[in-house]
């Protein structure tokens, strides 16, 4: 499995304008400096609003997969693959020699490679949406949990991390484990692209169980949900935080500009 190699090696330059989640136009002035974005290695469509499509970003973005990384072996792992590190390793600082200011990934379930990859990527680093917690968690009453939408709700419960393990009394969370068409197409595989539809009431079924247990925000684990983003709109008007925001903040922070 792997993304189109020619699309992830080309040069980086400024993106066309986003058309998704009602965007505004990028601008086609901000030099060579770029987002850096890992890939996991997936054979899925990139649909506008995921991750991996650079029509989901108002600033310029670098695309780089990581070989053999694929999802089924990332998520299911729960910790470190020490087989995966030097491959992520290099792929980090290919996008930091096309001009990546600051280098986010395309899956949540990365959070244990966290200090790992950030001892041996001289840019910022952002492994992971769940990153955002401590941000999340400082916004809402003590008394407000906070709603983890996942990928695989199994999975999650054997990541081990500080930043888990220190809001871990306000964490609520729920999965897509038991979606198959939400399993089939974004970790076996099994299919190109997903039937948006179903996919969609999976996810927004998912957001109101989240929904009956008080929760006071949102934050998605999983980079591929934000094409969902409207349907959940449709549920609740709580604050969503997933990877955008979080790349959003790396890019920002990192010295892009939007001219």
């Amino acid at each position: 499995m792997t993304d189109d190699s020619s699309r992830d090696r080309s040069p980086c330059r400024p993106r066309e304008p986003p058309i998704a989640d009602g965007g505004q136009p990028g601008r086609a002035d901000s030099g060579d400096a770029a987002l850096g974005v890992l890939l996991l290695d997936t054979a899925f469509d990139r649909v506008p609003g995921d991750v991996g499509n650079p029509a989901s970003y108002d600033y310029p973005v670098c695309l780089e997969t990581v070989p053999g990384a694929d999802p089924e072996r990332v998520v299911r792992a729960g910790d470190t693959d020490p087989a995966l590190v030097d491959p992520f390793v290099d792929a980090a600082r290919r996008l930091v020699d096309r001009g990546a200011v600051a280098v986010v990934t395309s899956c949540g379930f990365l959070l244990p490679y966290q200090t790992t990859l950030a001892e041996r990527i001289e840019v910022p680093l952002f492994t992971s949406s769940l990153l955002q917690l401590p941000l999340v968690a400082s916004t809402l009453a003590s008394d407000r949990r906070i709603g983890v939408l996942s990928a695989d709700e199994r999975s999650f419960a054997r990541l081990s991390h500080p930043v888990l393990s220190a809001h871990a009394d306000r964490l609520v969370v729920e999965g897509l484990a038991e979606s198959r068409p939400f399993q089939r197409v974004f970790v076996e595989e099994r299919r190109e692209r997903p039937d948006e539809g179903a996919v969609g009431d999976d996810v927004v079924a998912a957001v109101e169980r989240l929904l009956d247990r008080d929760v006071g925000a949102l934050l998605f684990e999983c980079t591929n949900l934000r094409p969902y983003l409207g349907r959940v709109r449709d549920v609740t008007d709580l604050p969503v935080y997933d990877y955008l925001t979080l790349a959003d903040l790396a890019w920002r922070a990192a010295g892009g500009h939007h001219g």
